[in-house]
Order: C-alpha cells, then structure tokens, then sequence
C-alpha cells in the first residue's frame, strides 16, 4: 500500500496551487475543463441567442444549507486532507447567513506542526443572496489583509485567497450563496496547496449542493 506523500513532496504542487486560486479568484471556474454550467458566459456554448429568454432558476436557500450540513462530503481532497465530518461552528460576527457548518478534517500526523495539534479546519457559510456571501468575503478579505499585514501581502482577491497568518495559514473564497474558509493549515509554502485545494473542493462540494437546491 502507497504511503501519504510527505510535506517535501506536496512542495512541488505549489506553483499549481498559486494558478489554481488565482484562477479562482478571476473566473470563479475549479473544473479543469470549462462547463457551462461552471462558467457560464466564460463558454461559448453556454451563450443565448438575441431575443431569447430562460426563466431565473431559483435556489432554495434554506434547503441548501441544509444539504451542505447533512452531506456527505463527497468531493476529492488534496491528499493527504480528509473529511471526518460535519458540526456546529460560532461565527463571532453579525453576517446574515442562514448557517455555518464546521468540515472537520484530518491528515496524518507527520503533517502535524508540532506534538498535540488536533488537525486543519475549515467551515462553510451560506447566505440568503449572494450578495451577502460576496459581502462576507470581501470584509474576510480586508480584515486578514490589514491583521497580518506584517508577515506578508495577501494573495488572490475576495473571490480566492490565502494569507500567511500567525503560524497558520488561512484561506478562503465565495462562491454563489456561499463563504468557505480553512484555517490551521502549517505556515509553510508546501502547505499552500493543501490549504487552496480543500477550500477548492469545498465550493465544488457546495456547487452540487446548489444545483440540488435549484428549481429547474
């Protein structure tokens, strides 16, 4: 049986996750192919003719948050991440989101910082419109910008970012009706694409939970 790929190994993934969130943060498109319903105008085929109108399709917001709490988690992680589970979070803020849920992950524990450390975590928002969700990413956005501003600049835009934080590494990005952050990921370059790829996987994870939620 394969072994989990050590820290030295993920290292060379991080030019690939740079591109990722920042392809992220231009396009909002996390599919390596270019679908339609991913990037919309982005496709040519997802295109309507002059004069041609389609009804809104309509999200259920509340039922989205809903199937994101309940799960399963289904989308691939960067290995060697994985989901435990779901639970309640506290968000300390006054945002006007339906829910918060806690994506409790692991990984082996050579990819522990030091002797103790109960794992990465991470956590997803949903949100009534998706300008809120905008809105919640954008102040997430500054806050950890103008925070830790004195261990270096900021990467990506409110749309997909990390930061080197305090010992950590924060990332996060919104998508649609939804805010999706990890956190606690080790403060080192080989570590970025763990971080980037998992909150990568959870706004696919809440893409299909939104397409689930939509009224055809």
């Amino acid at each position: 049986m394969n072994s989990a790929a050590s820290p030295a190994e993920v290292a060379s993934q991080t030019g690939a996750a740079l591109v990722m969130i920042f392809a992220i943060a231009l396009t909002g498109c996390t599919s390596n192919e270019c679908t339609d319903s991913i990037c919309g105008s982005n496709n040519d085929k997802g295109s309507i003719a002059a004069g041609e109108q389609t009804p809104a399709a309509r999200v259920n917001t509340s039922y989205l948050a809903d199937l994101i709490r309940k799960g399963p988690f289904s989308e691939p992680l960067p290995k060697p991440v994985k989901v435990t589970g779901m639970k309640d979070v506290l968000i300390a803020d006054s945002s006007p989101r339906i829910d918060a849920v806690a994506v409790e992950l692991d990984w082996p524990s050579e990819y522990d910082p030091f002797e103790g450390f109960d794992g990465p975590n991470g956590h997803i928002e949903t949100y009534r419109a998706k300008a809120d969700a905008a809105k919640r990413s954008e102040s997430r956005y500054n806050t950890l910008r103008k925070q830790y501003k004195d261990f270096g600049e900021i990467q990506g835009t409110t749309k997909g970012f990390f930061i080197f934080a305090n010992g950590e590494i924060i990332a996060g990005g919104t998508r649609g009706y939804v805010y999706v952050e990890v956190y606690s990921f080790t403060n080192a370059n080989a570590y970025i694409p763990l971080a980037t790829g998992t909150v990568n996987s959870m706004l696919k994870y809440a893409d299909k939970m939104t397409a689930l939620a939509t009224d055809s």
